[in-house]
């Protein structure tokens, strides 16, 4: 599948840290975020935004709020219920949840949930620092 899907577009891909699908029909079902470039899934080099259609991509982008409609939630257990609202969802758990995947991927989300420990030192904002392996 990765073969047919990802191979002719290859050299864009692995250039984009963005990626943003409109898939039409029985495409919509499939594992994109698992497909494979170079080895990795395709989820690991590029955030990944589904949008349904065409006509959802033109409201998103007249109202500017894609960006906004993005969610990225780093150990969190309620994604399902309170992430409804957003175009595209991305857990970031257990092994997953890496200081330097987070920090790859945080910019490209107009929305970051951290259901992490904290700590928040408004007086010398350097000690601040979220606990993430």
């Amino acid at each position: 599948l990765s073969q047919a899907l990802v191979e002719p577009v290859r050299e864009t891909l692995e250039q984009s840290t963005s990626l943003l699908l409109i898939a039409d029909g029985a495409l919509e079902f499939l594992p994109w975020p698992a497909l494979r470039l170079n080895e990795k899934p395709l989820v690991e080099q590029a955030a990944v935004t589904f949008l349904s259609s065409v006509l959802q991509l033109r409201l998103a982008d007249s109202k500017k709020n894609l960006y906004n409609s993005r969610l990225l939630a780093v150990e969190s257990s309620n994604v399902e219920e309170w992430g409804k609202p957003f175009v595209s969802t991305v857990t970031l758990t257990g092994d997953q949840a890496t200081r330097d995947r987070f920090f790859s991927r945080w910019r490209f989300y107009g929305v970051v949930h951290l259901d992490s420990p904290a700590r928040v030192n408004r007086l010398d904002p350097a000690l601040s620092y979220l606990d993430v392996t």
